[in-house]
């Protein structure tokens, strides 16, 4: 499931959308090579059970398989001892380590986030109204330092991987290898607290690539700059750096405010992220793009392209709070295919 990851539900609902309730198809666009179809498209009869919580019957989606799959694949993957030190200069040693600490200490509040979206994000279409179910992503869980690992597989083997089996008897790939690519990066979130200074998106179906999935989700032909005061304007839009101290007082100031989808009275959520300096001196430095999907919390970062380096999108969930797991892809490949992919997996360290 880590290699062939395509296959397999990694998200509620697929990438190409990012405004939920849906409002066209009924299906939402899907590559045709996948087999397990995301929870949005399977009958409403196999979406949800029933789970009997303190007395009270709730309807309960099915947890996401993949994301416990590419932890797993993350720990037994990892090199040890002096080959880690040489691959992640910077920050923790050792993924065994930092997922042994996590967690320890910790009460289910940690979970909150993975609760909510099981008790929500199995119906696209309809919209979340509910005073009692927590935020599937609280504003400023991301900021931050993190530090992980990418793993992929040589894209020739990966591609034989898309070719017919020749029988049912022979053996498939037997010698697949996934190696570890070190990634580190100092994130940082940006919030839109008046809804009419909020960026559009792009993932109509008719440029769900270059403009669209491929960009994480920003608008055709949108720039992103920094003025003096650490505010972003994307395109003549107002998103304000997340700072603790502001947003508390700000999430004080909109409790009261029906207008505000939630009581902190964020709209919409654009993500920057950079190498450090010492890990960018070893392993190249990069820059990232991205976008919080409100719906269910789904995180899409675009890498910017630099010589040598293709332009790779990084999508995933916060689980358990901590940590930051899902799947990459190429963009080279149209969207509505498979496309050179593998597994990411990053720990917030500071």
């Amino acid at each position: 499931m880590s290699v062939g990851s395509f296959k397999y539900a990694s998200t509620h609902s697929p990438i190409t959308s990012f405004d939920i309730p849906l409002t066209g198809p009924t299906t939402p666009l899907l590559p045709p090579t996948t087999s397990a179809l995301p929870l949005a498209a399977l009958p409403s009869s196999r979406r949800t059970y029933l789970q009997d919580y303190f007395g009270v019957t709730l309807p309960v989606t099915h947890p996401l398989l993949a994301p416990a799959v590419f932890l797993s694949c993350a720990v037994r993957l990892e090199p040890a001892g002096a080959e880690m030190a040489m691959l992640l200069p910077e920050g923790p040693g050792s993924l065994t380590t930092m997922f042994a600490d996590w967690g320890q200490g910790c009460g289910s509040e940690q979970y909150d986030h993975d609760w909510s979206r099981l008790l929500t994000c199995y119906i696209p279409w309809v919209p979340v109204i509910s005073v009692i179910i927590p935020r599937v992503f609280t504003p400023g869980m991301l900021t931050g330092t993190w530090v992980g690992r990418g793993f992929e597989v040589p894209e020739e083997q990966f591609n034989d991987l898309l070719a017919p089996q020749p029988s049912e008897d022979a053996p498939r790939h037997p010698q697949l290898h996934a190696y570890p690519i070190p990634m580190q990066f100092h994130l940082r979130e940006y919030h839109a607290h008046d809804r009419s200074q909020t960026l559009g998106c792009n993932d109509s179906s008719q440029d769900l690539g270059s403009n669209g999935v491929f960009k994480a989700w920003l608008p055709q032909g949108v720039g992103m700059s920094e003025t003096e005061s650490t505010t972003p304007a994307p395109c003549g839009s107002k998103y304000d750096i997340y700072d603790p101290v502001t947003a508390a007082r700000r999430a004080l100031d909109e409790e009261f405010r029906p207008t505000a989808p939630f009581s902190d009275g964020v709209y919409d959520i654009v993500l920057t992220a950079q190498t450090g300096d010492d890990f960018g001196s070893v392993r190249g430095h990069k820059s990232y793009y991205g976008r919080v999907r409100d719906w269910d919390g789904l995180i899409l970062l675009f890498s910017v392209e630099t010589p040598g380096e293709p332009s790779l999108i990084f999508s995933g969930y916060i689980q358990g709070s901590t940590n930051l797991v899902g799947r990459w892809r190429e963009t080279a490949t149209p969207v509505d295919l498979p496309g050179w992919e593998g597994v990411w997996t990053m720990i917030k360290v500071e």
